[in-house]
């Protein structure tokens, strides 16, 4: 037996031991009394709290799941379902579609230097509104003024020895030449004379044959020397070459084309907005390196070409057409409109989404509204004889509810316009696949299934499920389902 089985044998031999009830009665001062009972007054303290609980959760769930007698029934604003005639159903035709602000394709115009350097001044940010010329930033230009400095130098120096070329000799400097051509000849006359008497000496043994020599060799010197003195001066009479002076001429124009281009560096340093807009983004900072095919310095756009882009489904796309006119609105100003008109329908599909990208010129603004990837809504309006019809038929259904009849007094027979049931956009819900709203009748919720077809200026058109009229909330149906109690906000 272990030693957990033993202590269980001493209860049962327990009563064998006689026990002195005296020795267990307790006694009192004071008379006794007859004690309350206390276990079923404390039965009875649960049961009523239990029966107090069940009747509340009854009314809880009688009320529509709140307490306190309808203190916290749910409040909702209510908003009727509208029905309209045929011209607002020919309105209707249109469709509207979220959207977003973009660029044009050739926009934005990046801006880049057309010479490399290094920022030294940048004078806008993101946001800056600029005008055509106006200066953006300026690079370090001093080594470019250095350049323009001698090539200016050069261009004065081609100028003076083409003016030397065209001028030709100067006058004293022909005289000069003149007047040497003429001592040469002296010389030579004389020379000449001495080389003949020479001759005639020689061969008696008055000169020696060395001296009759030398003075042959000192006339042939004066001629040549004559020869070129001659040449010398008819050039200086007669002036440069043709070739000499077109060629200075050409080295002039160099010069001043090399002087040109420089100059054209240094104003380059002063980077100008090639156009009027916004500054769309600024990338470069000053100090940074920046050349023409890598150093991009701010992007620039003009606000008042704009573009709207918008996604339509298939569905709507039968009512899409290129010149198409549409209404622009924003939630930054709900009311203003903005004009647009169709200029492009993608000739591509997008087949995840199931849409067609549809591009529309906005209308030039001096609203500072519209910005670039803004989220717009636009409405497509239908064509113009679609409208011009609908207020036909409006005028006509005018006419026949006015006209007293026919001679027999029978009034003409007339198909009564077909109604358009509308409800608001915030009163329809969805879950998973299925659109619903909460009807609200006899200040209770009904979930009704519904379907709708076009968004227009925030109304659903409703193809089925409403009959028109009916109350439907817009706030609060977080809380609602069919049966619960509600309360109408004032």
């Amino acid at each position: 037996m272990s030693a957990l089985e033993a202590p269980r044998e001493e209860p049962a031999a327990a009563p064998k031991v006689p026990i002195d009830l005296e020795e267990l009665r307790i006694h009192r001062s004071k008379p006794d009394y007859a004690a309350p009972r206390s276990g079923s007054f404390l039965g009875r303290v649960v049961w009523a709290l239990l029966l107090l609980g069940i009747g509340g959760a009854a009314v809880w769930f009688y009320r529509g799941g709140t307490f306190s007698g309808g203190a916290d029934v749910p409040v909702v604003e209510v908003a009727r379902v509208r029905v309209t005639g045929r011209a607002e159903r020919a309105r209707a035709a249109g469709f509207a579609a979220a959207g977003w602000v973009k660029l044009p394709r050739y926009h934005p115009v990046v801006v880049t230097p057309l010479v490399e350097g290094r920022i030294e001044e940048l004078h806008v940010i993101e946001g800056d509104v600029v005008e055509e010329g106006q200066v953006l930033a300026r690079l370090y230009a001093r080594d470019y003024q250095a350049e323009l400095d001698v090539a200016e130098a050069a261009v004065e120096a081609a100028c003076v020895e083409c003016q030397k070329m065209t001028a030709g000799t100067r006058k004293q400097e022909i005289e000069q030449a003149r007047a040497e051509v003429e001592r040469l000849e002296a010389e030579l006359d004389q020379a000449r004379e001495i080389l003949d008497r020479s001759k005639r000496l020689q061969p008696s043994g008055a000169i020696s044959l060395e001296e009759l020599q030398l003075d042959e060799t000192k006339v042939e010197t004066l001629d040549a020397s004559l020869d070129k003195a001659r040449h010398v001066l008819a050039l200086m009479e007669e002036g440069f070459r043709t070739e000499d002076i077109a060629l200075a001429q050409a080295r002039r124009t160099k010069a001043e084309a090399e002087r040109d281009l420089a100059a054209l560096k240094l104003g380059y340093t002063e980077i100008q907005s090639p156009m009027g807009g916004v500054v769309l983004e600024r990338h470069a900072a000053k100090g940074q390196w920046v050349a023409p095919r890598e150093g991009a310095i701010v992007s620039l756009f003009d606000p008042q070409d704009l573009e709207a882009r918008v996604d339509v489904v298939q569905d709507d796309l039968s009512k899409v057409f290129r010149g198409q006119t549409v209404e622009i609105t924003t939630r930054a100003e709900p009311r203003r409109k903005y004009d647009g008109e169709v200029f492009l329908i993608e000739p591509r599909a997008d087949l995840v989404k199931n849409t067609v990208a549809v591009r529309v010129k906005i209308a030039p603004t001096e609203s500072p509204i519209l910005h670039p990837d803004m989220v717009v809504k636009v409405r497509f309006l239908p064509r113009p004889e679609v409208e011009d019809a609908a207020e036909t038929d409006t005028e006509t259904d005018t006419d026949t509810e006015t006209d007293t009849g026919t001679e027999t007094g029978v009034p003409d027979a007339e198909e009564p316009p077909e109604p358009v049931v509308t409800l608001p956009e915030a009163a329809l819900l969805r879950e998973s696949d299925a659109t619903f709203v909460y009807v609200i009748a006899s200040e209770k919720a009904r979930r009704v299934p519904v379907t709708v077809g076009n968004l227009e200026d925030g109304w659903f058109v409703v193809e089925s499920g409403l009959q028109g009229g009916e109350l439907v909330a817009v706030t609060g149906q977080g809380r609602l389902k069919t049966g619960v109690v509600v309360r109408v906000a004032d």
